[in-house]
């Protein structure tokens, strides 16, 4: 009998060749025009070509700067406690397989796409660069590629923790230079008057965060989130010190 594993490779496969075949020029015209609208015209492609299948389409093609990539939503809306969006990048040119795992809501302000949320976790699931790959051409991978990415991450997500202090996932266990630095900075100049700290206690829970509002208030993304989830209206949706909106 075939396992769920298989199965779901199986058809993460088949639908990224089914994409990125059906797809060629419109992939070429999304590499070229890297934006938000273009992304939204794909997906209304991608819908408008499968209105007569009962199956709901949850990946669609996109553009990162670095590849053209199909996206796979693993349907998970929530980590630790933080709500999520997780999704499968599986790359045409480079053969590559991630996993992303943005907020739900934060948006990321750096970011030139006004619709990116903040990334709170991403790493590498498979890795195979093809070799003499042309490129109008996307590489093929086998569904024990795309078992072997599944695994990958069904073995990490259990044992994501959020932190607070960095913003970021973490796997339980782990040591974390970058938290124990920032730690360690913060109690030994906290007491110096003249100065300012970019990792300070959060304005609601006053754990240690670098992250900040965009009035430079430190507020950690837990903390930001249950505003945002919480809030009557985005009127109510402000800075917890000078209320700015967030």
């Amino acid at each position: 009998m075939e396992s769920k594993l298989s199965k779901l490779a199986t058809f993460m496969k088949q639908k990224y060749d089914n994409i990125i075949k059906n797809n060629t020029s419109l992939i070429e015209t999304t590499k070229a025009n890297n934006s938000s609208s273009d992304k939204a015209s794909v997906s209304d492609k991608e819908n408008s070509d499968e209105e007569d299948s009962d199956e709901e389409d949850s990946s669609y093609i996109g553009s990162d700067g670095i590849d053209i990539h199909v996206e796979f939503d693993t349907r998970i809306s929530s980590i630790d406690g933080m709500s999520v969006r997780a999704y499968f990048t599986v790359y045409k040119h480079n053969k590559m397989i991630k996993i992303n795992i943005d907020s739900k809501y934060i948006t990321d302000r750096d970011s030139d796409d006004e619709f990116d949320t903040v990334c709170y976790y991403t790493t590498m699931l498979f890795n195979d660069f093809a070799k003499d790959q042309k490129d109008n051409q996307f590489v093929s991978y086998y569904i024990d590629e795309f078992m072997q990415a599944i695994t990958k991450f069904s073995d990490i997500i259990d044992k994501l923790k959020f932190n607070r202090t960095i913003g970021e996932f973490l796997i339980e266990g782990e040591d974390d230079e970058n938290e124990q630095e920032i730690k360690l900075m913060q109690d030994f100049f906290s007491d110096i008057k003249n100065i300012s700290l970019d990792c300070e206690p959060c304005s609601i829970c006053n754990e240690i965060t670098k992250t900040k509002t965009e009035c430079k208030h430190s507020l950690c993304y837990w903390c930001w989130e249950q505003l945002i989830i919480n809030c009557d209206s985005s009127s109510s949706n402000k800075c917890p010190i000078c209320r700015e909106c967030l």
